[in-house]
């Protein structure tokens, strides 16, 4: 069993608004000045501030290339504060020789060809597990967005660090069709699994296991939208409901591994993966990890039987 991450929450503050100056003794206030300024209601004894009007909502930062991305990325998520375990090549020193000798590839990134230059960059992998990563989806300046939205991305590997905010506002989902190895598995994101999972289409491995992730599987995590998916890790979480997503339909599902282990997922999930395998939906699954959810322990060996006879290939199976 891996180790389980910190449960903090690496949300930053964001910038505080500054102090407006004080008018000057005797000078009228324009009604533009005082409908931007804080209001005040008197009572009694104590005074009432209300907040100031809400600014224009922050828009997300964009980038003209990953190479652009990768000092923000640096910065926003620790490592010039010397959070990372390894930064090598991801510093301004490393980004000055980049461009004056020989192109510094950073740690954790693969290319299909090494550029001339960081504004050539186009990562195929980002593998950064265990790096010590901070960072939080909800800042909408959190650059990894911008490092990962070129197109040609195929892994992505953040396990085990300290990244929270919701999931469905981690990442340029719509930029990710052909990856197919994603692993979020061991930090602190929140919220449920997006159907935009189903932009995915390449995905053949989904790693989200010990993070704070709930409620209902998407329909888009289906064979129908996924039909590559062969490995689902999704242990130690909040998540309920029925896994018949996983199977849709009466084809035949690609997966090969699941693990659900320690959600809240209830008799009819498993009835459901009974009757997946009674149907021979299953044919390539080898290991099954249901245990520590909502199961009725009567029935649950009746249908443990059910699964080990209707799906040949299983070698491993955990209730």
């Amino acid at each position: 069993m891996p180790p389980q991450p910190s449960k903090q929450n690496p949300c930053r503050e964001g910038p505080s608004r500054e102090a407006r100056a004080p008018e000057p003794p005797g000078r009228a206030k324009s009604p533009s000045t005082a409908q931007q300024e804080s209001a005040t209601v008197v009572g009694d004894e104590d005074a009432l501030t209300l907040p100031a009007a809400a600014s224009e909502a922050p828009r997300v930062t964009e980038y003209s290339n990953a190479g652009e991305a990768i000092g923000p990325f640096y910065h926003a998520s620790g490592g010039s504060d010397n959070m990372w375990i390894n930064d090598f090549g991801w510093s301004e020193v490393d980004a000055v020789r980049s461009t004056s000798c020989t192109f510094v590839l950073p740690h954790g990134v693969g290319c299909a060809f090494v550029p001339t230059d960081r504004t050539g960059l186009e990562p195929t992998s980002l593998e950064l597990q265990g790096n010590g990563l901070i960072g939080d989806s909800s800042d909408l300046s959190f650059p990894l967005r911008g490092l990962v939205s070129s197109g040609g991305l195929l892994r992505l590997n953040l396990s085990f660090n300290q990244i929270g905010g919701r999931l469905a506002e981690l990442l340029p989902w719509n930029c990710l069709a052909n990856v197919e190895f994603l692993s979020l598995s061991g930090n602190c994101l929140m919220g449920e699994l997006p159907e935009d999972i189903g932009m995915l289409t390449s995905l053949e491995e989904l790693w989200i296991s010990a993070n704070q992730l709930m409620g209902q599987l998407p329909s888009a995590i289906g064979p129908l939208t996924l039909p590559r998916l062969r490995v689902v890790a999704m242990s130690d979480n909040l998540l309920r409901g029925c896994l018949t997503v996983l199977f849709g339909g009466s084809g035949l599902s690609p997966l090969q591994r699941l693990d659900a282990a320690n959600n809240g997922f209830e008799d009819s999930a498993w009835k459901s993966l009974a009757a997946a395998g009674h149907s021979r939906r299953l044919p390539s699954l080898t290991s099954l990890d249901v245990s520590g959810n909502s199961f009725v322990e009567r029935e649950t060996s009746a249908l443990y039987r059910t699964l080990l006879d209707s799906v040949p290939s299983l070698a491993a199976l955990r209730v």
